[in-house]
């Protein structure tokens, strides 16, 4: 037989034991609890402060130039139009004209390199501008200078010129292209017209 004493101190070790693993049980849900929220806080807000970096490299920037494309070109005109107007700019716009007949000629890989090396061109001559667009397909580029004018326009188209004639890589295929430039501010809405 179990005596009364032993039955309470079986009941209060089993009380004991039991209140210790409810506290462990508690503490360690406790930290999980605290390390879920925090890691879901931070992480939100890791992500929400990022949001506007993923939407513009998910949808607005070209994977094979790394220039923004034509829907973000077209916010930019509309939010800037103001202050493009007011502050001098010159856009130009540069078209690959035989991107065509290079990829029938040379495959369309060959054809994804003058793209790519056409890009980096215009990324290392026209490193200052605030807008460089791919406008109309991956032949066709946008740069815009604000706060510019048409003689360094000019100045930068010789340099890509040069620096397309100095290239090593695409040697061997001939990379025809034209130019055009938009300099004065009062046409800079007869421009906008143009290109939509």
């Amino acid at each position: 037989h179990l005596s009364v004493d032993r039955i309470i101190s079986i009941r209060c070790f089993t009380a004991r034991y039991l209140a210790t693993r409810e506290s462990i049980n508690v503490t360690l849900y406790s930290v999980i609890a605290f390390v879920f929220i925090m890691v879901v806080c931070c992480g939100g807000l890791i992500v929400f402060g990022r949001m506007n970096d993923i939407v513009v490299s998910n949808f607005y920037i070209d994977k094979a130039t790394g220039f923004y494309n034509r829907a973000y070109f077209d916010k930019y005109l509309q939010k800037n139009s103001r202050t493009i107007l007011d502050d001098g700019t010159v856009m130009m716009s540069f078209t690959i004209t035989n991107q065509k007949e290079i990829n029938a000629l040379h495959g369309r890989k060959a054809g994804d390199e003058v793209i790519e090396l056409f890009a980096s061109a215009l990324k290392t001559v026209f490193s200052k501008s605030k807008c460089m667009a791919v406008y109309n397909g991956n032949s066709h580029f946008i740069i815009v200078l604000e706060k510019s004018d048409a003689i360094t326009a000019e100045d930068l188209a010789a340099n890509f010129e040069v620096a397309l004639e100095n290239r090593e890589e695409c040697e061997k295929i001939e990379i025809k292209y034209r130019a055009w430039q938009f300099a004065s501010p009062v046409r800079w809405i007869e421009t906008q017209a143009l290109l939509f």
